[in-house]
């Protein structure tokens, strides 16, 4: 197969799976991974990992609801 033909091929897979291509290109957000039991050491830290965890996870389901919309999932 000669490159012109190739790159044809490849161009045309490409065309076959938009939504693979769309999504690779805006992968949907992950959790932010949990903090352990036993992190939070109770002495009334100003910046305690559980307040840390929290608003990861405010900004985690902000992006993921972004996400959503961008992608026509409510």
């Amino acid at each position: 197969m000669s490159t012109m033909q190739q790159t044809r091929q490849q161009n045309t897979d490409l065309q076959d799976q938009p939504a693979v291509a769309e999504a690779e290109a805006d992968p949907m957000p992950q959790p932010p991974a949990s903090p352990e039991p036993d992190a939070c050491c109770h002495s009334g830290c100003t910046y305690c990992v559980d307040d840390l965890y929290q608003d990861e996870l405010d900004n985690y389901r902000a992006a993921l609801a972004a996400w959503r919309a961008r992608h026509g999932l409510g």
